[in-house]
């Protein structure tokens, strides 16, 4: 049976749920990669690597699942999991007209099947800071993933990410495991994840993620995506177009509304970010969010649909770095205060100073060895503050939270609470997550 091309009706239907927030983007590994010069993917680029370590040569190396197997059962599984993450660290170069397209998009759950950070990298260089978890199928559950509201995207590592070595779906046997422990919940998908799948009018998008593979079939399967009552579509590998077999669209089609598209990934999706832009800006701005299933958790926890407040406290010498992370804190959908935007001619420095304090959800602090040296400053003052304001909490409610930028010992006034790096961008983000986590956290226990 032939894959089905796509109708203008479908673009503008495919287009519409984007927009609303209910299609659901399943970015595969076979999704074809710039590297070196020549055209590859990841997956066949990490099979090559490994295969050139193994002794038993004869293996062919077209099937990473298998020349991983080899390459552990040669040396062991803690060598391949650190060779995995030393190739994926010298793929960082590594660049895809695909994915590209694709980040300009605005999704609002990005499913990653890649253990890379591709996707989420594309996205940063185009000013937007997501959230970014991951599946580990070896690990202990997680109960709730915070999904971000405005631009922002989570994008969540189905398979395991680079960050958590014990996490990676690398063998056949992984993958046996891997749908043991989704199908008995042991360790669960986090539970609003789960619903996002099954909620009414989501719709799903799937850009090389190998459907043809009856491992992925029954993976639809476990998820319950054939209860979605909206039509899905699908794009394979450009080399690869046998989807399977004759029966595999078919089945898709009827059994879950997914169409094999017949278009080359990258046109297709350099396509649909095209006509994202080229349509009426009007119609982004009165696109309102896809409301939840009935019984779905929340997407982000808010109080009165406010952003999460954040006052940034730094040392004058630190306005670079403490710029940087309001930078990226707004471009993430937090309500960031930082004095150099905030602070207006003629303002009552100490009462703005003290009310953003007062009414802030958390209180970020830059420790430095400049903050350190500051012994009369007003920063000292903004510091008091937050701890006074820390005293009204209960025990366990994090509120000050101290980010060491430099290698300098963190305050005296800090020692009993716990400080977080942030001198990288792979910093950045954990930060992100956790105030995400940590806001989520909050709502539920209300």
């Amino acid at each position: 049976m032939a894959r089905d091309g796509i109708r203008e009706r479908d673009w503008r239907t495919l287009l519409w749920s984007i927009r609303q927030g209910s299609c659901i983007l399943f970015l595969g590994n076979d999704v074809s990669i710039d590297y070196q010069g020549g055209k590859t993917t990841v997956q066949g680029e990490l099979a090559e690597f490994l295969h050139e370590e193994l002794e038993q040569s004869d293996l062919p190396a077209d099937s990473l699942r298998d020349v991983a197997y080899a390459y552990q059962s040669e040396n062991s599984r803690v060598e391949l999991n650190h060779a995995v993450v030393e190739f994926l660290d010298e793929m960082e170069s590594a660049s895809s007209p695909t994915v590209t397209a694709l980040a300009r998009l605005p999704w609002r759950l990005v499913v990653d099947a890649s253990f890379d950070d591709l996707f989420a990298r594309t996205v940063r260089a185009t000013g937007v800071i997501p959230s970014v978890e991951h599946y580990n199928f070896r690990g202990d559950a997680q109960e709730l993933v915070a999904m971000p509201k405005g631009r922002a995207p989570l994008v969540y590592h189905l398979y395991g990410r680079a960050s958590d070595p014990d996490s990676l779906v690398l063998t056949e046997d992984d993958m046996l495991e891997f749908l043991e422990s989704v199908i008995s919940s042991n360790p669960a998908l986090p539970v609003n994840l789960s619903s996002e799948f099954r909620r009414s009018g989501v719709s799903f998008l799937f850009v090389g993620f190998g459907l043809k593979h009856p491992y992925l079939r029954m993976l639809l399967h476990v998820l319950r995506m054939n209860e979605s009552d909206s039509k899905s579509y699908a794009l394979e590998n450009d080399q690869d177009t046998s989807a399977g077999g004759p029966g595999v669209p078919l089945l898709l089609k009827r059994g879950y509304r997914i169409r094999m598209l017949e278009q080359p990934v990258n046109e297709f999706c350099e396509e649909l970010a095209r006509r994202y832009e080229e349509s009426e800006p009007e119609e982004d701005a009165a696109a309102a969010p896809a409301a939840p299933a009935a019984g779905a958790l929340p997407d982000a926890p808010d109080e009165e649909s406010e952003a999460p407040k954040v006052f940034i406290s730094y040392a004058s010498e630190d306005e670079e770095h403490a710029s940087w992370l309001h930078a990226a804190l707004q471009a993430a959908s937090f309500d960031a205060w930082f004095d150099k935007s905030e602070l207006r001619g003629g303002d009552e420095w100490d009462d703005v100073i003290k009310r953003s304090v007062t009414k802030c959800d958390y209180f970020l602090v830059l420790q430095s060895r400049a903050l350190a040296n500051k012994q009369w400053s007003s920063v000292n003052r903004e510091i008091r503050l937050a701890l006074e304001r820390q005293m009204f909490a209960r025990s366990g409610i994090r509120f000050i939270v101290p980010l060491a930028i430099d290698d300098s010992p963190p305050l005296e006034e800090f020692l009993d609470i716990q400080s977080e790096s942030l001198k990288t961008e792979d910093d950045l983000q954990r930060l992100i997550t956790l105030l995400r986590r940590d806001q989520l956290r909050r709502q539920k226990v209300r």
